[in-house]
C-alpha cells in the first residue's frame, strides 16, 4: 500500500511539474499569437485549431477511453495485444481519413464551410494536424493505460513547448510569422512527440507488431462506440460556438471569444490533469475489485486546490491578465470572463462523475446525457448568438455545462462516496476567496506589478492552505517519503529538521 502511495505521489509530482511548465508556456503562447497575428488572423487560427482538436477527439472513436479504463489491471500479454492492435488500427484509420479529406469536392466543401478561402495552405496543414491529433490521443492513452505518467507529463506539454519556442525563434529572425507558419510548427511538434512516444513504448516492450490481433479491435469498439456521443457532446459544447460566431459575426468575434475561452480552458486543463493522473490507479483498483473511493476523493481535492483559486483569481484580475497577454485590442475579452470562468468547475465535476459511470460500463446512459447536452447547446447558440454575439455564446456554454452536470450527478451520485473531512472544500474555498480579495485590492496596472501580484497571489494561497491545514499528516508523510527517494534527499532532510 505504501509502495502504491509513493508511486501515485511520483505520478502526481510529474503531473504538477507538467502543470507548472504548462502554466508558464500556455500564457506565453497566447501572448505571442495574439500580439503578432492580427485579430482576424488569430480568429482564423482559432477556427483551424478548434477543427483539428475536435476531429482528433471525435475520430479516435472512443478507443482512448477504452484503453485508459480497461488496460490497468489486465495481464501483461493481454495489455500488449490490445495496445498493439488498437494503435495499428488507428494508423490505418488516419491514412483512410486523410485520403478522403483531400478528395477535391470534400476538400473544397471544408474550406467553404469554414469560410477560409484566403487560407487554403493553412487549411491543408490543419488536415494533417487533425490526423496526427487522433494518433496523439491514442498514444497518450497507452501511456496512461500502462501507468507511464512521468513520460506522459512530458508529452502533454511537448507540442506547445515546441510551438512556443519555435515561434519566438521565427519572430526574432524574421519579425513576423503567419497562420500557416504556426500550423506547420504545430504539425512538426505532433510528429516529434508521437515518434518519441512510440520509441518509448517500444523500448518498454509495450508495443509489438507481432502481437497485433484485429479481433481485439472488435472488443475495444464494443465498449467504445456507445461512448462516441458522450465524447462528441462535451467537445461540441466546448467548440461549436466558434463556428456560429464566425458565421454570424466574423472571425474577429471568434478571436475575442477564443482568447477568453482559451484562458479559462487553461484552468480546466490544469485542474483535470490531476484526475487524469489518478484515473489509471482508480481503474486498476476497480478492475481488481479493490476500494477506489478514497482516490476519487483525492482527485476531487487536488482538482479543487487548483481550480478554485484560478477562478477567483481570474474574477479579480481578469482585465489585467487579458491586457497583459494580448494588449488593449482584446480588452473586450475580459468582459466575457465573469460568464465563462465557471466552465472549468463544471467540466471538472462532469469528468469525475463520468469516470464513475464508465467504470460500470454505463456508456449508453452517459452518451445520452452528454449528446443531449450538445443538442441543447446548439439550440441555445442559434437563439442567443445572432442577438448577443460573444455573450450569447458564453451564456449558452455555461448553461449547457450546468445541464450536463446536473444529469451526470443525478445518475452517478449513488456510486460516489466522498470523504469530506479529507477533501476540506470549505477551507479550499476560503483560502481562494481571501487570496482573491488580496490581489483585487492591489489592482496592478503595470506589466511588472501584474506579474508580481500574480506570484504573490500564488504564494499567499499556498501559505493559506498550510495555515488552514488542507493537507493532513498522512499526505505530508507520503510526499516526504517520495522526496527522500530522490536526489533532493539532503535538502528534504534539512527542511524537515528545521
Amino acid at each position: 500500500m505504501v509502495s502504491d502511495d509513493i508511486t501515485m505521489t511520483r505520478h502526481l509530482t510529474f503531473s504538477y511539474f507538467s502543470l507548472v511548465v504548462g502554466m508558464i508556456i500556455s500564457p506565453v503562447l497566447l501572448a505571442i499569437l495574439t500580439r503578432i497575428l492580427s485579430v482576424e488572423e488569430y480568429g482564423v487560427y482559432t477556427l483551424l485549431a478548434t477543427t483539428a482538436v475536435l476531429a482528433g477527439v471525435i475520430l479516435d472513436l472512443g478507443i482512448s477511453q477504452f484503453i485508459i479504463t480497461k488496460l490497468p489491471g489486465m495481464r501483461k500479454k493481454d495489455k500488449l495485444t490490445y495496445s498493439s492492435s488498437l494503435l495499428l488500427f488507428h494508423f490505418l484509420i488516419v491514412a483512410v481519413l486523410l485520403a478522403i479529406a483531400f478528395i477535391p469536392h470534400v476538400h473544397e466543401a471544408g474550406i467553404n464551410l469554414l469560410g477560409l478561402q484566403g487560407y487554403r495552405a493553412a487549411f491543408d496543414t490543419m488536415l494533417f494536424v487533425a490526423a496526427l491529433s487522433i494518433l496523439f490521443r491514442v498514444v497518450n492513452s497507452l501511456l496512461v493505460g500502462n501507468k507511464r505518467m512521468e513520460f506522459k507529463a512530458i508529452t502533454d506539454i511537448l507540442p506547445n513547448v515546441i510551438l512556443t519556442l519555435s515561434l519566438i525563434t521565427v519572430f526574432i529572425a524574421f519579425k513576423r510569422f503567419t497562420v500557416q507558419t504556426t500550423m506547420i510548427i504545430w504539425l512538426a511538434g505532433f510528429i516529434i512527440t508521437i515518434i518519441l512516444s512510440m520509441l518509448f513504448l517500444l523500448a518498454r516492450k509495450e508495443f509489438a507488431l507481432r502481437l497485433v490481433r484485429f479481433s481485439q479491435v472488435k472488443t475495444g469498439f464494443i465498449f467504445a462506440i456507445p461512448l462516441v456521443p458522450a465524447i462528441i457532446g462535451p467537445w461540441t459544447v466546448r467548440v461549436v460556438d466558434r463556428y456560429f460566431l464566425n458565421s454570424y459575426h466574423g472571425s474577429e468575434s471568434v478571436a475575442i471569444y477564443g482568447l477568453a475561452y482559451a484562458l479559462v480552458t487553461l484552468v480546466s486543463t490544469f485542474g483535470s490533469a490531476v484526475t487524469t493522473t489518478l484515473y489509471p490507479h482508480i481503474a486498476e483498483r476497480w478492475n481488481l475489485k479493490k476500494d477506489h473511493n478514497m482516490l476519487f476523493s483525492s482527485a476531487l481535492k487536488y482538482g479543487l486546490v487548483i481550480i478554485a483559486p484560478c477562478i477567483i483569481g481570474i474574477l479579480a484580475l481578469g482585465k489585467q491578465i487579458i491586457t497583459m497577454m494580448s494588449g488593449v485590442k482584446y480588452a473586450q475579452s475580459a468582459t466575457l470572463l465573469p460568464i465563462i470562468v465557471w466552465y472549468p468547475l463544471f467540466f471538472f465535476l462532469i469528468y469525475l462523475f463520468r469516470q464513475q459511470l464508465l467504470l460500470r460500463d454505463k456508456t449508453g446512459k452517459l452518451g445520452a446525457i452528454l449528446f443531449s447536452g450538445a443538442v441543447f447547446n446548439i439550440i441555445l447558440n442559434l437563439v442567443l448568438i445572432p442577438k448577443w454575439g460573444i455573450y450569447g455564446a458564453g451564456t449558452a456554454n455555461i448553461l449547457s455545462y450546468v445541464y450536463m452536470f446536473l444529469f451526470t450527478f443525478f445518475f452517478a451520485k449513488k456510486y460516489m462516496v466522498w470523504n469530506w473531512r479529507y477533501v476540506k472544500p470549505a477551507r479550499i474555498a476560503l483560502a481562494s476567496v481571501i487570496m482573491g480579495v488580496a490581489v483585487f485590492l492591489l489592482n496592478p496596472s503595470t506589466f511588472i506589478f501584474k506579474l508580481v501580484t500574480m506570484a504573490f497571489g500564488a504564494a499567499f494561497y499556498g501559505a493559506l492552505l498550510i495555515v488552514f491545514k488542507v493537507f493532513d499528516r498522512m499526505e505530508q508523510d507520503i510526499i516526504r517519503r517520495y522526496l527522500l527517494s530522490t536526489p533532493a534527499r539532503p535538502l528534504v532532510e534539512w527542511v524537515w529538521r528545521k
